[in-house]
């Protein structure tokens, strides 16, 4: 993953590919490894400045996937012409799974102060117009009340 020159990108793309070697064939990490590979070359050469996950914009995307599309053939294929449509998709589609597969485990975001420090003292509960405490507790014989 050293191809990546963006330390957090690669630091998050580690981590991801990983992850995703507990349920994902061999072959397949390896290509959704390179397909997070064409995109982190293809920002350090398009977009120098975006060093993190935090700073794509939908501009970074839609210039990638107009750019993934017409790009050449890279590394033990590399030929100077543009890549199959097959290459092109599995790309997208590998880049779609990342950031999805992110979304859901929370992955590549910026830690917040609730997240790694948990609350010594927890929030007093909301109290109902009523006056109860909005969660229901069991009574002396066991039910809910």
């Amino acid at each position: 993953m050293l191809a990546i020159a963006q330390p957090h990108i690669r630091k998050v793309a580690l981590r991801y590919l990983t992850t995703a070697a507990t349920t994902l064939r061999p072959g397949t990490v390896e290509l959704r490894a390179d397909s997070l590979i064409t995109f982190a070359e293809y920002l350090a050469d398009q977009h120098p400045a975006v060093h993190s996950l935090t700073q794509l914009t939908r501009a970074h995307i839609e210039d990638f996937l107009a750019y993934n599309h017409v790009r050449p053939w890279r590394g033990r294929v590399a030929r100077p012409q543009p890549v199959s449509a097959a290459a092109s998709k599995r790309t997208i589609i590998d880049l779609r799974c990342f950031f999805d597969d992110l979304a859901l485990w929370g992955l590549g975001r910026p830690r917040t102060r609730a997240v790694a420090v948990p609350q010594r003292h927890p929030q007093p509960r909301q109290a109902t117009a009523t006056g109860a405490c909005s969660r229901r507790r069991p009574g002396t014989d066991g039910r809910y009340h």
